[in-house]
């Protein structure tokens, strides 16, 4: 399947944090982890294309289980450390901000070297 990254981008671009988010965000990731053991566990917040504009999804990931498969239509995936069980909202959101710029410079490469 093919990958349109320009379109990628143009959706990645779009994704607003918005008060609403950070605070479904910030209630999941500081719930108690699942093995508060594990210190490679890590909550994540996956973004994908959907009719709207885009989906989100959280999950727990233990990083020793194997890859981490990401769907079609991923657009972005960010991962907050169990082994910090305080997430400030503020953190969240800044967070969020780097790994969207992160992500849009990712698929700008991507798309100068016509990949």
């Amino acid at each position: 399947m093919s990958v349109n990254w320009q379109q990628k981008l143009e959706k990645v671009q779009q994704i607003e944090v918005t008060d609403n988010l950070v605070q479904r965000i910030y209630e999941y990731v500081n719930q108690d982890a699942p093995d508060p053991r594990d210190f490679h566990g890590t909550y994540r917040v996956l973004f994908t294309e959907s009719e709207e504009e885009h989906e989100v999804e959280m999950f727990w990931w233990e990083s020793g289980t194997g890859w981490l498969e990401y769907p079609d239509g991923y657009l972005l995936d960010v991962g907050f450390s169990s082994y910090n069980p305080d997430h400030s909202r503020e953190s969240i959101q800044e967070r969020l901000q780097e790994v969207i710029s992160a992500r849009t410079r990712e698929i700008e490469s991507f798309i100068s070297s016509d990949y």
